[in-house]
């Protein structure tokens, strides 16, 4: 029972004892039988703290209020769920001025204790709380006890497993594999020159290799996406969120953000883009003035040609540049 200067108040730890599974109930005369049925709470799991000082006009959602202040309640697991606490009364309905609180964590119970005990709750009314105690009163009839539903318990177990063993390293964005770069090229640059989309692609992933240190597993063009979309899908989690820190850092004109896993990025070319880019390929075949669209140029020696965007990427100075400037 949960004790304090006062006379000792017998208290039945609240939802922590199972209900008996045997039909037969010990004898109101039998101490021996009756302390048999008791089940001692391990203390490092006793999550309860008994209050005294309270005023004899308190309800039980002000109670509540007081309590949660400090952690959270845990719940009844019978049928509604109710909070988990107890304001105990007298044989006439009036209330005493104590009451018990269980809560989810036994960090709660250290702080209510550190910051509740001495509590000036009003004028007249000092609160001394502390870790609540338990013993069998005289009359103990396991028997008696609200009968719990093991269904609600196992879901309740279930549910705070999943809400405590949560991490920010197991939030969905912190497994994603895949680097969304927006603003890396028009429309009309790619329908101007389709060799644009193997030029970025490949200048993407020579540029994760020289900054990240690491080959991308794939790298998609979204030639027909407005926004100038390009993905970069990695091996592991860790490489997207160096590649989102690194590119945001040293491209600011870009957009770079990890995938929601849910954005579609291809768009279904219009009619009008349809007949331009076709129009575009029947002149590449016919060349200039009609001739067959070879080039018998021979190619420079000296030098390598490539192709390149208002759009595209800044060139990246080498570590001993850097450091040079």
């Amino acid at each position: 029972m949960a004790t304090n200067n006062e006379a000792e108040r017998p208290v039945d730890p609240i939802g922590e004892q199972e209900q008996p599974t045997t039909k037969d109930t010990p004898s109101a005369d039998s101490d021996t039988k009756r302390k048999a049925e008791w089940k001692e709470i391990d203390d490092e799991k006793n999550t309860n703290v008994y209050v005294t000082g309270l005023p004899t006009t308190i309800t039980e959602d002000e109670f509540i209020s007081l309590m949660e202040k400090y952690g959270v309640i845990a719940k009844k697991p019978i049928h509604g769920e109710p909070k988990n606490i107890k304001l105990y009364k007298n044989k006439d309905g009036t209330l005493k001025g104590d009451g018990l609180c269980k809560y989810q964590r036994k960090e709660s119970v250290s702080l209510a204790i550190d910051l509740l005990d001495g509590y000036q709750y009003d004028h007249e009314h000092v609160i001394h709380c502390e870790k609540a105690k338990f013993e069998p009163k005289a009359s103990y009839d396991p028997s008696k006890r609200p009968r719990l539903d093991p269904n609600i318990a196992l879901k309740q177990r279930k549910r705070l497993k999943k809400v405590y063993s949560w991490e920010p390293e197991d939030r969905p964005e912190h497994r994603q594999k895949k680097v969304v770069l927006k603003n890396m090229f028009t429309v009309d640059e790619i329908t101007d020159d389709p060799s644009l989309i193997l030029t970025l692609r490949t200048e993407l992933e020579q540029r994760c290799v020289r900054e990240l240190e690491v080959e991308p597993k794939r790298v998609d063009v979204y030639d027909a996406n407005p926004d100038g979309v390009i993905t970069i899908t990695f091996a592991e989690p860790e490489q997207a969120q160096r590649c989102v820190h690194a590119f945001s850092t040293n491209y600011p004109c870009l957009d770079v953000e990890l995938w929601d896993g849910k954005t579609k990025f291809k768009v279904k070319e219009t009619d009008e883009q349809v007949e331009k880019r076709i129009e575009k390929f029947h002149k590449d075949i016919e060349g200039p003035e009609g001739g067959d669209g070879c080039d018998d140029s021979k190619p420079e020696l000296d030098g390598e040609t490539t192709h390149s965007s208002p759009s595209s990427l800044p060139p990246i100075p080498t570590p001993n540049e850097s450091a040079e400037t």
